[in-house]
């Protein structure tokens, strides 16, 4: 045999080894008509009038269409959890004689025949998925259409008709994944099916802007200050006094804005409240620095602004009673500092906030306990005058 003769053959060779290799590398899988489908119902959720559907739960069901020789399944559906929340999951692997009033949104009795294995029955209401798998053992593989499970969600949020305009909508796709392989025959070959994943779609809500003041009360309130009766509490000029403002979003939409503190038609402060969310409350504690004020009662009121698209502002205002500003040390208001004063401090030295005889209108200080700072408050304006 001559050189030329052996590169011929070897050539042959290697041609007939490549042709052989494509039948090696053919994957175990076949051809089916089967397809992997998302069943939700109701697929619309909402309607164009804003219809508020927070908290309504609807069903979401996985189905295998015209499958032949099923003997292994695998599925995982995926939600948007941004706006559903995970409530049950109804598993419908294997078949058992389930109805379809088992199988939920399916027109699909069950899917794969027992005796087998449960895999995987798996939620993550994190990452918003369920994961089931079944594998039959010595039982009849499956032929036709099933259902593999439905899961029921409950919508937690809702767009706004203030940021998609009332009577628009979002398209929240629910997708389905099948890990590979996704169903398989008795011979553990994959029936690869396409899947067509579901869409639900979600209304925007008509928005409820309502704020309210619930409260609004101050450190020196519910403590005998001066007066008959009902004696008012009392600050000293140049003090401080606390105020504590309570608001609520009574709306269904989250809300920014103004709070406006008064004593009598003087601002004390003006606070932004920011995304305050429905049904929440804030309390702000805000400083009253008497510093300047003259003397006399002062009512104090809080005013939230009206939010966009409010109707209900009788309760955007909150009055609390009044809160007499006196001379320095002045804590009877009588117009002059004298021993009666010293001693409504002195009678009560060292008692703290929370105790039986503690009162605020003698804190001076407005550190919560009746010390040596509120004494001197006293006595360093002793036998000074004001009328």
């Amino acid at each position: 045999m001559n050189i030329r003769t052996e590169k011929i053959l070897l050539a042959v060779l290697i041609s007939m080894v490549m042709l052989s290799i494509p039948m090696v590398l053919v994957p175990k899988t076949r051809a089916s008509p089967a397809v992997i489908r998302c069943y939700p119902d109701p697929i619309v959720l909402g309607d164009v009038t804003g219809t508020d559907v927070v908290g309504d739960e609807f069903s979401v069901a996985v189905v295998v269409e015209d499958i032949v020789g099923a003997y292994g399944g695998d599925a995982i559906i995926s939600w948007d959890t941004e706006y559903f929340d995970f409530v049950s999951r109804n598993l419908t692997m294997p078949w058992n004689g389930t109805t379809l009033s088992d199988t939920g949104p399916s027109p699909y009795l069950g899917f794969l025949y027992g005796p087998g294995f449960l895999v995987c029955d798996t939620v993550d209401t994190v990452a918003g998925t369920y994961s089931a798998a079944y594998a039959c053992s010595g039982a009849n593989d499956f032929s036709g259409s099933g259902t593999f499970y439905s899961v029921k969600l409950r919508v937690k949020k809702q767009p706004e008709s203030f940021d998609i305009g009332l009577g628009n909508y979002i398209t929240i796709v629910m997708d389905i994944v099948c890990p590979h392989p996704g169903i398989v025959d008795k011979s553990g070959i994959e029936i690869t099916p396409p899947i067509i994943d579901g869409e639900v779609r979600l209304y925007a809500r008509a928005g409820t802007h309502d704020v309210a003041l619930t409260n609004v009360t101050t450190s020196k309130s519910g403590y005998p200050g001066v007066g008959h009766g009902d004696p008012y509490p009392v600050l000293c000029q140049n003090r401080t006094a606390k105020v504590y403002v309570t608001v609520e979003n009574q709306g269904n939409v989250s809300e920014t804005f103004d709070v406006t503190v008064y004593a009598n038609d003087s601002i004390i402060q003006i606070y932004t409240v920011t995304n305050l969310a429905s049904g929440n409350q804030e309390t702000r504690t805000v400083i009253w620095n008497a510093t300047g004020w003259a003397k006399g009662n002062y009512t104090i009121k809080a005013v939230a602004e009206q939010v966009p698209g409010e109707i209900d502002t009788a309760d955007n205002t909150f009055i609390d009673k009044w809160v007499v500003v006196v001379y320095p040390g002045d804590l009877d208001n009588s117009c002059e500092v004298d021993i009666t004063d010293v001693v409504m401090v002195t009678g009560i030295y060292r008692v703290k906030k929370g105790e039986p005889d503690y009162n605020a209108c003698r804190d001076v200080v407005e550190d919560e306990e009746i010390d040596i700072s509120d004494v001197v408050a006293v006595t360093g304006h002793y036998g000074e005058k004001d009328c």
